[in-house]
Parts: C-alpha cells; sequence; structure tokens
C-alpha cells in the first residue's frame, strides 16, 4: 500500500516524542499537536492513550495494537522498549523505515539491533474523525 510523503518532525526536550510522532502522521505541526494534550507533555511524557486522546482533539482516531504485523510493509507510531533507556520511547514507522524522533532515518532491523530494542505496541490512524 502506498503511504504519503512523511514530514520529520524532530522531538524538542527529553519526554516529547510522542508530540513529534503524531505530529508526522497526521501532517500537523509540531505546536499544533502539542497543545492537543491536557497535560504537560514535554515535563511527563505520553501514554499511549494520552497520545490517542490528542489525535482525537485534532480529529483523528488511533488505533492500537500490540499485534505487530509486518513492520517491513507497516505504517504508524511504535511503541519501543529498550533496558538503555529510563522509559519507553516512541517513532514513527513507515514502509520498514523507522523514524526517530532525533530525525534520524533507520532500517527497522538496524534500529531495533542498535538500541537492543523491541517493538511493544503499534498506533495507525484508522479513519478521521467525523466532526
Amino acid at each position: 500500500m502506498h503511504t504519503p510523503m512523511l514530514q520529520v518532525i524532530p522531538q524538542r526536550h527529553t519526554m516529547d516524542c510522542a508530540v513529534a510522532c503524531l505530529a508526522m502522521v497526521i501532517g500537523k505541526s509540531y505546536e499544533d499537536v502539542l497543545m492537543a494534550f491536557d497535560h504537560n507533555v514535554i515535563r511527563y511524557g505520553a501514554t499511549i492513550r494520552q497520545t490517542q486522546a490528542a489525535a482525537r482533539v485534532l480529529g483523528y482516531r488511533l488505533s492500537w495494537s500490540r499485534k505487530l504485523g509486518d513492520l517491513e510493509t507497516d505504517t504508524g507510531i511504535l511503541s519501543i522498549r529498550s533496558s538503555n533507556w529510563k522509559t519507553d520511547h516512541m517513532v514513527v514507522l513507515k514502509d520498514g523505515i523507522i523514524v526517530d524522533t532525533d530525525a534520524t532515518l533507520w532500517d527497522q532491523d538496524v534500529f531495533m539491533a542498535a538500541y537492543s530494542a523491541v517493538a511493544m505496541s503499534i498506533m495507525r490512524i484508522d479513519k478521521m474523525e467525523e466532526n
């Protein structure tokens, strides 16, 4: 399946990977997405549910699944875990390429190996919300 072009949007703080990822997958600005969160995401980060809620504010629905499917062809926001990090991290997966929120691009296999990371779940754009 062909997916539209993705603009890379880096995170600006330590805990705002969800803001950058959501901005990338829905094609909105970092600022618009930041304002859609109802808590201090810069300081505390965001859970899956908080990210889904912010997407709804912006008119999008994200479906969440622990079933990852084929990472070589899938697109969405991956929640990943590594013993190298204090907290889980979100990255964008687009057709087998990981777009990390430090604005680097990786083959998903190389990224996972480099960080000893494991993909925990994925959020995909399900459909646009009716307003």
